[in-house]
């Protein structure tokens, strides 16, 4: 279950509990968190229920969908052009007795819990898994996942959709900013792991919205500008190419017609 509303409540949920055993969390504690968005939400879901202070730190083009939400949660939002998590550290520092920053991007407990039960939960549905696609904005899950998915298949293929204009991935490629929210950059986080990743696929701000429409339309999944929404649309995207190519092996093998070339 994600209450919240994304798979980003895990990962709060658990490093909420971690600090908690490691008796961070006390009677004043305020809660800072840089975000695209949705790990914000969750820990602002979770301050709420613990009936803690949260301000959350997070960039100007991020959604006001999200933002919403946040103060709805009883958070303060600060939204910036600058780093956000420098502005959040700055916060941390200024008042390190009470301010708690669990750092989604250097916190181990993010893949860790993506790896003992997103992971899991997908073997659990799906049994043998092939492909996995997966977006990377901290790179918690896509690690987590990974390592999870691969320790039951070795041959499985994990794939990164990079956003047009981030060099996590495409480290050659050309820098410039990009309307996709929660994915992307130039800086490859601490909980990243790049080596459990096979390949990626490059997605432009365009394919990512168009193919957000055509989900609204022909699945039924009403998305909005969220980054769920370019997630689901550039994961679609980045699977094609490797399973035209898996297919294609296929098909020569058993020498039969390769109907997708």
């Amino acid at each position: 279950m994600n209450p919240a509303g994304s798979i980003k409540d895990r990962i709060a949920l658990a490093m909420v509990q971690d600090a908690e055993k490691g008796g961070h969390i006390t009677e004043n504690t305020h809660f800072v968190e840089a975000t695209s968005g949705n790990t914000g939400i969750g820990i602002a879901f979770n301050a709420a229920l613990l009936n803690k202070k949260c301000t959350i730190v997070m960039g100007e083009k991020n959604s006001s969908e999200k933002v919403n939400t946040m103060m709805v949660l009883g958070a303060d939002v600060i939204q910036t052009n600058k780093s956000s998590t420098e502005i959040a550290r700055k916060i941390k520092d200024a008042n390190p007795e009470s301010v708690v920053m669990l750092d989604q991007f250097e916190n181990h407990v993010n893949p860790r819990i993506h790896y003992d039960s997103t992971g899991t939960d997908i073997l659990d549905a799906l049994g043998d898994v092939d492909i996995i696609v997966s977006g990377a904005g901290t790179g918690g899950t896509i690690t987590g996942v990974g390592y999870r998915i691969k320790e039951s298949n070795p041959d499985c293929k994990i794939i990164a959709a990079e956003p047009e204009g981030s060099t996590m991935f495409n480290e050659h490629g050309k820098k410039h900013p990009f309307l996709v929210e929660g994915m992307g950059g130039s800086t490859v986080p601490i909980v990243l792991d790049k080596s459990i990743v096979d390949d990626y696929e490059v997605i432009s701000d365009e394919e990512s919205f168009l193919m957000a429409r055509e989900l609204i339309k022909k699945e039924g999944i009403l998305c909005g500008k969220c980054p769920s929404t370019k997630y689901n649309a550039v994961c679609f995207k980045g699977a094609m190419p490797l399973l035209k190519r898996t297919y294609a092996e296929i098909t020569k093998k058993l020498n039969l017609p390769n109907q997708l070339s």
